[in-house]
């Protein structure tokens, strides 16, 4: 087992997590209803597109950190 990229697989996973926590909960993207407040809806998307990078990213330095044999 490669500890190196487990724990980096983990360090992704924990950054993930505060990212979506601290950044992204309880924001909506700026439109009408909430007088164009937030951010825009490109940077909306770009925000999630970030999230979901994280998570796949230390999902597979998990899966690659393991042995060959699994």
């Amino acid at each position: 087992m490669d500890y190196k990229l487990f724990f980096l697989g983990i360090l992704f996973l924990i950054v993930s997590y505060f990212y979506h926590r601290f950044l992204l909960q309880g924001t909506e993207p700026s439109m009408k209803e909430n007088n164009w407040i937030g951010p825009t809806q490109s940077l909306y998307i770009g925000m999630w597109g970030v999230l979901i990078m994280l998570i796949l990213g230390g999902v597979i330095f998990i899966i690659q950190s393991l042995p060959a044999q699994i």
